[in-house]
């Protein structure tokens, strides 16, 4: 396991001088696109290490600083509820998050609040490369997204400030889809 997914590595980031914590974001992410028989037991504990291990790592270093009162905000996928071919570690981290964050959400209440986020199609440096190799791929994914485009990442910041905030003080273990309703179209 590399240092980037240490438990150790996020200690390090929360004994710095943060002053009082009300929210936390786990969004950590990791991608390996292989098919579920070619995937290598290698990339299959990394993309998990770094996407679930890396939630609980952050939910077990910040949740006791958070007595007082909180919110913890996982990053899940749409790819946890839809059969994506070639993103069998990724699509079963991320619908790892969703079990962890429903959990989390009973083991932690009334103190915290712990929700998801379920993006859809969002530009990102993990998938950005996705997106150059062809406007073709790209049109496929605006057409059958309601909205008509794939998200960019502001575009999910707008949920996080609703979970976290006092107008979510009675939403815990919920997941919250944003995805210009591409769930609902044909893939």
């Amino acid at each position: 396991m590399t240092k980037e997914t240490s438990l150790e590595r996020v200690r390090e980031a929360a004994g710095r001088k943060f002053g009082d914590i009300d929210v936390v974001v786990a969004s950590q992410g990791a991608i390996s696109r292989e098919s579920i028989l070619g995937i290598e037991d290698d990339d299959w504990e990394f993309v998990t290490a770094v996407v679930l291990d890396g939630v609980r790592r952050v939910t077990q270093t910040f949740a006791p600083a958070m007595a007082d009162g909180g919110s913890i905000v996982n990053i899940s996928s749409l790819s946890a509820r839809l059969s994506m071919a070639n993103l069998p570690a990724y699509s079963a981290a991320k619908g790892g998050i969703v079990a962890f964050t429903r959990v989390s959400a009973k083991e932690l209440a009334p103190e915290i609040r712990v929700n998801a986020i379920a993006p859809g199609f969002v530009i990102t440096p993990q998938n950005e490369d996705i997106y150059a190799e062809g406007e073709e791929k790209r049109q496929r994914i605006d057409e059958r997204t309601p909205l008509g485009q794939v998200a960019d990442r502001e575009e999910i910041v707008g949920a996080a400030v609703y979970l976290s905030s006092d107008a979510a003080s009675y939403v815990t273990g919920e997941v919250l889809t944003v995805d210009g309703r591409f769930a609902d179209s044909a893939f």
